[in-house]
């Protein structure tokens, strides 16, 4: 997950075909194969006219590249620099020239990636600035993902999860045992969903749930980021019209994240839907794979 205060697209493409299952005009592309690597979401995709592999993180407001990467990829550093936030601070990072980034046959974004100054070999991590379509679709069961123009679904109103789209992270509301929490969608975490003491401090179960045993891990990505954190589960899930038991929680001490207001959810509970996000409209629907 990585968020900055802007992010720009330049030159989207796409390359539709009709669908019959909606008004004339919308349209939809095909659908594009992805594999599941640890969790994350793998797509192939064009980078200055090269094939390769890329994560797909819709927690992330702008897309990554490591120093390594960008060098074999002929992704050239520019002068720009911005602040990027990880989960457990910010650092000065400079920006690549606008870089074009295709998903073939589907569309093409010009992408100015956050150049991390390392010699690691993870795959591009592409943001929201990349995917700038009106409506996105990630089918997990099925291992696919397509992208379409504004109201191209069409779905019973009482499916709608209102979706508040703050720059380009996309945030609703869930609840954990009928407390209300604002909710970041963010396939870019494999499986941990974040919270903070100070987030869940009002709820009736927080005295249960601080009380969860502590566990260390380091996690790698915008940086290195070394975590501790209890964890545990809930008794009753709650996201849209579906309620989900055992979901496990990961509860990290406020002063260690910057998401101090929000819930954080990925893997855990998305894989069991086929997730469409509906930017123009603000909303999200999550329904049960065909």
């Amino acid at each position: 997950m990585l968020r900055a205060a802007r992010y720009i697209i330049i030159g989207l493409l796409f390359t539709f075909a009709k669908i019959s299952y909606s008004d004339e005009k919308a349209m939809v592309s095909q659908w594009v194969p992805f594999e599941l690597k640890g969790n994350h979401i793998y797509i192939q995709v064009e980078i200055n006219g090269v094939m390769t592999e890329a994560i797909l993180d819709t927690g992330a407001n702008r897309s990554v590249l490591s120093g390594k990467i960008a060098e074999e990829l002929s992704v050239k550093r520019s002068r720009q620099s911005i602040k990027v936030h990880g989960v457990t601070g910010s650092k000065k990072r400079f920006l690549s020239k606008e870089t074009s980034v295709a998903l073939p046959n589907v569309f093409k974004s010009d992408v100015k990636f956050v150049l991390m100054p390392d010699d690691s070999t993870y795959p591009p991590i592409l943001g929201m600035d990349f995917l700038g379509a009106p409506v996105i679709q990630i089918d997990y069961p099925n291992l696919q993902l397509r992208i379409a123009s504004s109201n191209a679904f069409r779905y019973p109103e009482k499916l709608a999860i209102p979706l508040q789209v703050s720059g380009s992270s996309i945030f609703f509301k869930s609840s954990i045992d009928g407390f209300e929490l604002k909710t970041l969608l963010d396939t870019g975490n494999a499986s941990r969903t974040f919270l903070t003491h100070n987030l869940i401090k009002d709820a009736s179960w927080y005295s249960k749930v601080k009380e969860w045993p502590s566990q260390s891990t380091n996690n790698s990505g915008l940086h290195e980021e070394h975590l501790t954190y209890q964890h545990g589960k809930t008794n009753n899930f709650q996201i849209g019209p579906y309620s989900l038991e055992n979901v496990e929680l990961h509860l990290v001490s406020d002063n260690d994240v910057n998401t101090k207001d929000y819930l954080v959810v990925g893997y855990d509970v998305l894989k069991h839907f086929t997730i469409t996000i509906d930017r123009d409209n603000k909303n999200l629907y999550l329904t049960l794979p065909e």
